[in-house]
């Protein structure tokens, strides 16, 4: 199983990132530390974060020496691959530990194969794997290692694999916090009579203590190390907007001189829905065996509260690396959840097996239906790289291996085997956006050697849009890039040419409607375009009888209609699905976004509107 695992899962992850479908956050910025720490000597450098970590390492926002781990490995083949590839074999191996807890404590070797399909199946182990590189990956497997061995009291096992999990990230240590709470709890009258008589605690006292302090000690430890690589974070990134809702940073102390003027039931209720639903992804998919053992699910808790507070999607929603929290406990307490129904029913193993089946299907079938419907489309590959992906390529290619370059996230990735490489971040809700304005300028003022972006939008570059703007700004500003190739909307300018590209492949953007009926503004498509002259075709149905205006079809910037296209009944064809309706723009500033409309709507008959295709024709406007 784990084998199937690493192969099915290790092919989707490399389609995903050789699809673009990859980003500078995180893979870009991982692959990009591991190359500068193994080539040139910089410890896990990156250029992503500058605008919140000036001092590049990536120690300076989280604490993470689990890396080194893998340093040895990526130096063998040092590219973005091997770390997608080393985080499957990692996630996958979690299925070993699982299986034996699930055979300490159900004693049944056919069961606990069970409990290690579902770990393979669970929707948030896929969640942490399909979504680039993270150090939150060791989490799970290193977790599950770490409660197996306090369970089966190999107390040098557990504190080696206590520190691994620990090393993953500042954070881990708090789930392990309450899992020694947890233990003391249980074990709060022998810690009385222990009191009482003035004896000495045994050891299974003594180690969840242990744990606790171990925890508090490597939470301050890590932060005082993030501190000391970055002292001084800009003020002009917000650290604290995942919970702008509820008032304050939760991971910031100094919280809680002002805990009284937080708004936690603000907070609860935005989006409530869909953390209920996130709570449903972690229990269904298990057949809510957790929550017959809660107090092994409580070392989640902390994860559930920082989440459900939180204004920021990833952390409640299937898809992202945060999941990694949830898994191991999740994991062991349906384990327990299954003991727990044996002993009260005094289950045999043969009985126990036939349960476990059922429970085993109702949670993979509940698993596959959340993987399909909730797990992001575009993580999961099935197929290679598209046409559009292959003139990506093409066009990167004309780009000399060690030329500093300046790209978006979703590019960034290709071209972070490069010390000079650097990205326009998206404009964030964490940035001031008079910060985001001057840090982007300052990204321009680097003068690198090209700058490549990709203004022709699919699933993963929708939402780019004020990026683009940005950088046709800023080139407009300096005045000292010419476009040196087009390819299929992928534009590289390069620093003091002039000329004509070198390639010219025009692009066309094609956007789907469906039918849909025009109401509203009748605003349709909002997108910037570089210099250019372009072909607009409507694909247009109206059923029609009268001879008067039917619509006007227009592009405008800035409030300015630039050009327009009166439609009268003659023109159309009732009888016929759909017509296209064209017109000429030409683009001379592609600093502003253009609006695409449909006004001036009878309302004698039904318009619908199928597609609108912008064509280039020219890279010039003249």
């Amino acid at each position: 199983m784990v084998l199937f695992y690493i192969g099915i899962f290790s092919i989707n992850t490399l389609l995903r990132h050789y699809s673009f479908g990859s980003s500078a956050w995180d893979l870009g910025i991982f692959n990009q530390a591991f190359y500068t720490t193994v080539k040139h000597g910089k410890l896990f450098y990156y250029t992503a974060e500058l605008y919140a970590n000036p001092g590049g390492t990536i120690f300076g926002v989280h604490f993470s020496p689990i890396l080194f781990l893998i340093i040895p490995v990526y130096a063998l083949l040092p590219t973005p691959g091997t770390l997608v590839v080393a985080q499957t074999i990692i996630i996958a191996f979690g299925a070993y530990p699982t299986f034996l807890l699930a055979n300490r404590i159900l004693k049944s070797k056919a069961t606990s194969l069970l409990f290690s399909l579902m770990y393979l199946m669970y929707p948030h182990v896929h969640s942490v794997n399909i979504f680039d590189f993270h150090s939150e990956a060791f989490f799970i497997t290193f977790a599950l290692f770490s409660i197996y061995y306090f369970v089966t009291e190999k107390w040098s096992r557990y504190f080696l694999f206590l520190a691994l999990t620990f090393f993953t990230k500042e954070f881990a240590s708090t789930s392990f916090l309450i899992l020694g709470l947890v233990s003391l709890w249980s074990k709060r009258k022998e810690i009385v009579i222990s009191l009482r008589e003035r004896k000495l605690p045994n050891k299974r006292i003594l180690i969840p203590v242990a744990t606790v302090a171990l925890a508090v000690l490597w939470y301050f430890v890590a932060k005082t190390f993030t501190l000391i690589f970055n002292p001084s974070p800009n003020p002009g990134f917000v650290q604290g907007e995942p919970w702008r809702i509820l008032g304050g940073n939760l991971l910031d102390f100094s919280i809680l001189g002002s805990i009284t003027q937080l708004d936690f039931l603000r907070a609860l209720k935005f989006e409530w829905d869909a953390k209920l639903y996130f709570l449903f992804t972690i229990l269904g998919p298990l057949a809510f065996l957790p929550a017959i053992k809660l107090s092994l699910f409580l070392p989640t808790l902390v994860w559930f509260l920082l989440a459900f507070l939180s204004n920021y999607p990833p952390y409640y929603h299937l898809g992202y690396q945060y999941s990694a929290y949830i898994v191991p406990f999740s994991i062991v307490a349906a384990i327990q959840g299954v003991n727990n129904l044996r002993l009260t029913f005094n289950v045999t193993e043969k009985m126990l097996t036939k349960l476990m089946k059922k429970l085993v299907l109702v949670g993979l079938l509940c698993a596959l239906a959340l993987s399909l419907m909730r797990l992001p489309l575009t993580d999961l590959k099935l197929i290679g790289p598209s046409n559009h992906d292959r003139n990506i390529y093409k066009a990167l290619e004309l780009i000399p291996t060690k030329a500093s370059t300046l790209t978006q996230y979703d590019i960034f990735p290709h071209l972070s085997c490069n010390l000079e490489s650097f990205v326009v971040p998206p404009p964030f809700g964490a940035f001031k956006r008079s910060y985001y304005y001057s840090y982007v300028q300052s990204l321009i003022d680097r003068d690198t050697d090209y700058i490549i972006i990709d203004v022709n939008p699919d699933t993963r570059t929708f939402g780019l849009d004020f990026t683009y703007l940005m950088v046709f700004k800023e080139l407009n500003r300096k005045g000292n890039y010419g476009l040196y190739a087009s390819i299929d909307g992928v534009l590289i300018y390069k620093l003091d040419y002039q000329g004509e590209p070198t390639i010219f492949k025009s692009f066309t953007l094609l956007q789907k409607y469906y039918e849909t009926p025009i109401t509203g503004d009748g605003t349709v498509f909002k997108h910037p375009l570089p210099e250019g002259v372009y072909n607009i075709t409507f694909r247009i149905y109206s059923d029609s009888k009268s001879s008067d205006l039917l619509f006007t079809i227009a592009v405008s910037q800035d409030t300015e209609v630039l050009v327009r296209r009166d439609v009268y009944g003659q023109e159309v064809v009732t009888d016929q699905a759909y017509q296209p309706f064209s017109l000429l723009l030409s683009v001379l500033d592609p600093t502003e976004e253009f609006e695409f409309k449909m006004v001036n709507l009878t309302r004698l008959s039904n318009i619908y509107l199928d597609s609108l295709e912008i064509g280039q024709i020219s890279y010039s406007s003249s």
